[in-house]
């Protein structure tokens, strides 16, 4: 999955900088920063765009925990009643 890097996305820059930049993304306030407005909205498009992948990522990731959690589980219980049957028989 490929994550979203400010640096790197083709991102709209702030209108009012004459020279786009790195920087350009970012509106700096009274101490504080925050990303230009076009910035952010498009930030914000791209995210919701992944959401259906990242989740189908997590579900399958939590899909893959719960199968072999019960993988382990059979067989402790398998081997339980093995253990138990060898133990009834002598």
């Amino acid at each position: 999955m490929d994550d979203i890097a400010l640096p790197e996305a083709d991102l709209p820059f702030d209108p009012r900088d004459p020279t786009p930049r790195p920087e350009s993304h970012w509106v700096f306030g009274t101490g504080s920063e925050y990303l230009h407005h076009d910035t952010r909205q498009e930030l914000l498009k791209r995210i919701r765009e992944r959401e259906p992948a990242y989740r189908k990522e997590r579900r399958e990731r939590w899909q893959l925990f719960m199968s072999v959690l019960g993988a382990i589980t059979g067989l402790l219980s398998a081997a339980t009643a093995l253990v138990l049957a060898f133990r009834k028989s002598k």
